[in-house]
């Protein structure tokens, strides 16, 4: 059993970053790999299992290696509880819902209310919620596939390692302007278009404010204009400046220093706008692309996760 820190330590800048913002800890891609084990290592409320449940097969293995474990067996439990040791795979009451979640396919006892308030974000949900999201979402039905084609089309452009934060940043902006405009719909619907722009009446329902510049329909009109990745660089800080709750979390003029092929991101960005985000409110899409990209860098690379 390898102990808390230990296992901080031995995992990548970015992925102690995306396991902070897992757990709701803006800003934390400024500090150092040192501040951030820290920090995590003393955040008591971060669930390793948690966490781990989130990793790919790939990175588990990965992890098993760094940490001088046995890295072989094909089932992601196994490879947790070589991690963690028996007694810390026991949930405690604050970890019971989310455990059951990944266990859900062995679990008869959670009625259907429960199992909709549990996170699904969780890796391995069990086959017949996928199935059924396939059955009544056929638009969102493999677009992840297309986006790595398409994502990949950027080669020698930029580093296949950087496809999923590319992509990630574009998936974002289309969930926030989908969510935006569908709680602007709702307040002319209840006649209360005089509060359109006032940022707090979206952010009391956990929705994001996007000036117009930052909005998916103008992102979408200019794609194929030259200064594009400039335009997502501004719609990205835009967005940033006027949701405290984005402070330091959005990257920084990440598209203009890329150099991206105009006609590419031009693509890229058809292809995302071919996705409904909300369609299912279940369906955690920013997620979903994210283990997806990881799991393909992965096994193009053979390496852990924990690398990229």
């Amino acid at each position: 059993m390898a102990n808390r820190k230990l296992i901080f330590q031995s995992l990548s800048k970015k992925t102690l970053v995306a396991i902070a913002l897992q757990f709701n800890m803006r800003g934390m891609s400024v500090l150092t790999k040192d501040q951030l084990v820290e920090k995590l290592y003393r955040k008591r409320s971060i669930s390793l299992i948690e966490a781990l449940k989130g990793f790919t097969r790939n990175e588990l293995n990965g992890l098993c290696v760094k940490l001088g474990f046995d890295d072989t067996g094909t089932a992601k439990k196994t490879l947790i509880e070589r991690i963690l040791g028996e007694e810390d795979t026991t949930p405690k009451k604050s970890q019971y819902r989310t455990v059951r979640k990944a266990e859900s396919e062995s679990s008869k006892s959670l009625n259907n209310n429960t199992a909709q308030k549990i996170n699904t974000r969780i890796v391995g949900v069990n086959k017949r919620n996928k199935m059924a999201k396939k059955a009544t979402n056929n638009k969102t039905n493999g677009f992840e596939q297309n986006l790595w084609d398409t994502a990949n089309k950027l080669r020698g452009s930029v580093e296949s390692s950087e496809y999923k934060h590319v992509v990630l940043s574009l998936i974002f902006l289309r969930f926030a302007s989908d969510k935006f405009e569908e709680r602007k719909a709702e307040l002319i619907a209840e006649g209360k278009a005089k509060y359109l722009d006032m940022v707090e009446i979206y952010t009391m329902k956990n929705v994001f404010y996007l000036p117009e510049a930052s909005r998916w329909t103008y992102i979408s009109s200019q794609a194929k204009q030259d200064d594009l990745a400039i335009k997502i660089d501004t719609a990205l800080a835009t967005v940033e400046k006027n949701n405290k709750a984005l402070k330091r979390a959005l990257p920084d003029n990440y598209f203009s220093r890329l150099g991206l092929d105009g006609s590419k991101l031009a693509a890229l960005i058809d292809t995302i706008s071919n996705i409904d985000t909300v369609a299912d409110k279940k369906e955690d899409v920013v997620g979903r692309v994210y283990e997806y990209f990881l799991g393909k860098l992965a096994a193009a690379e053979g390496k852990g996760g924990g690398e990229f």
